[in-house]
C-alpha cells in the first residue's frame, strides 16, 4: 500500500471521527451538565433539525475566530479535528463553529456570575467532548483496548464533575435556606413591632397629606376672620335714607322757607 493511499485513508478516518463527534455535539453539547453523556443516537432529542439549527447563532468570521480560540485554549485535541473538517465538509464545519461559539458564550456568562461554577462547567464540557471524541475513535482504532481504557477514565471524570456540580448546588441551596430561616425567625420575633411601625408610618403620611391640602389648619369654607365674618352682609342700598331726606336733618330746608 502506497504512502499516499495510507495518508488518504487516515485523513478520511479523521474526518469521519470529526463528523461523528460534531454530530454528537450538535445533538447535546449544551444539555444540562448533570445529565449522563450518551453516544447512542437513539437517545437524541426529537427536536426537528431546522428548529435545532435556528437556535444556533449565525456563522461569521468573528464568531469563527472566537470559537477556535476557545477550543485551542481548552480542548486542543478537538481543535486538531476541526482543521481537516473545514476542507472536507464546510457545512458541518460551520455548524460545529456555531455550536462551539454558543458554548463559549454560555460559559463566559457563567464565569461572570460564579467562578467556582464556571470551573466545574468548563471541565464538564471538556470531559463531554473527550468522551465523544474517544467514542468516535473507538469505531476506527485497531487498539480498542487502549481507547476503551481512556474512555472509561473519561466517563469516570465526567461523573466526578457531575458530583462536584451537585455538591455546589447543594451548598448554594443550603446557604439560601439559611437566609430564609433567618428572615423567617426575625419576622416572627418582630411581628408586633413591625406592625406598629408600619401603622405609624401610614398615619403620619395621611396626616402630612391633610396638612398639604389645608395649610392654615381651618375647616373648608371658614375664613381666618372667624365664624361671624361670613354671615355679615353688606347693607342693601334701598334701605339707606339719603342725608338730604332725613327728617330733621341739618341741611333739610324748612317748610316755612318753601311756603314763602
Amino acid at each position: 500500500m502506497s504512502t499516499r493511499t495510507t495518508m488518504f485513508r487516515s485523513a478520511r478516518r479523521l474526518v469521519l471521527a470529526a463528523l461523528v463527534l460534531l454530530s454528537a455535539v450538535a445533538l447535546g453539547q449544551d444539555k444540562a451538565s448533570n445529565e449522563t453523556v450518551s453516544t447512542d443516537t437513539s437517545a437524541a432529542p426529537k427536536t426537528p433539525r431546522k428548529a435545532a439549527q435556528a437556535a444556533l447563532p449565525a456563522f461569521s468570521p468573528a464568531r469563527e475566530a472566537a470559537a477556535l480560540s476557545f477550543v485551542k485554549q481548552h480542548h486542543a485535541e478537538l481543535a486538531k479535528v476541526l482543521e481537516p473538517l473545514k476542507k472536507a465538509n464546510a457545512a458541518e464545519y460551520e455548524k460545529a463553529v456555531r455550536e462551539l461559539f454558543r458554548t463559549s458564550e454560555r460559559l463566559a456568562g457563567i464565569k461572570e456570575r460564579d467562578e467556582r461554577r464556571y470551573a466545574i462547567e468548563l471541565d464538564t464540557w471538556k470531559a463531554n467532548s473527550r468522551i465523544r471524541l474517544l467514542a468516535a475513535r473507538l469505531s476506527m482504532s485497531s487498539d480498542n483496548a487502549q481507547v476503551e481504557k481512556e474512555l472509561r477514565q473519561a466517563i469516570q471524570d465526567q461523573i466526578d464533575l457531575r458530583i462536584s456540580l451537585q455538591e455546589l448546588d447543594r451548598q448554594e441551596a443550603e446557604t439560601r435556606l439559611q437566609k430564609i430561616d433567618a428572615n423567617l425567625a426575625r419576622l416572627k420575633q418582630q411581628r408586633d413591632d413591625q406592625a406598629e411601625r408600619t401603622l405609624k408610618q401610614i398615619l403620619n403620611s395621611a396626616k402630612a397629606a391633610r396638612s398639604r391640602k389645608n395649610p392654615g389648619g381651618n375647616s373648608p369654607g371658614i375664613s381666618s376672620g372667624g365664624a361671624g365674618a361670613e354671615n355679615k352682609q353688606p347693607a342693601k342700598s334701598g334701605n339707606v335714607t339719603p342725608p338730604d331726606k332725613k327728617q330733621g336733618g341739618a341741611d333739610a330746608p324748612s317748610k316755612k322757607g318753601l311756603d314763602l
